[in-house]
């Protein structure tokens, strides 16, 4: 049978990276190089537990961290958190959006 190419993207949950990245000392795993983290406005014990693995795991080999989320009135803590230099956090209110509803 023909082997598949290594993806270059992965999908999944927290859940999922959870289970991917446990004992990441002892396997191997595939090469991380990006994460985006979305809904971190709803960051949960599990999401919060892979995401400062991943950051450990930056120290040994390089891991872009990617946050996304709804507007946060801690934005800059939640950047700093993930190792985010205060220059590179874009943060905007929701009142600087500017949306038009049509009705």
């Amino acid at each position: 049978p023909k082997q598949l190419a290594t993806p270059g993207l992965y999908l999944a949950t927290p859940q999922q990276l959870d289970q991917l990245t446990r004992r990441w000392r002892q396997r191997k795993l595939p090469p991380i190089h990006t994460v985006i983290l979305d809904d971190l406005d709803e960051l949960e014990a599990q999401y919060e537990l892979v995401a400062s693995r991943l950051r450990i795991m930056s120290t040994v080999k390089p891991i872009r961290l990617i946050g996304i989320s709804l507007p946060l009135g801690n934005a800059g803590d939640v950047a700093a958190w993930l190792g985010v230099a205060p220059a590179n956090c874009v943060s905007q209110s929701a009142a600087s959006r500017n949306l038009t509803v049509h009705l």
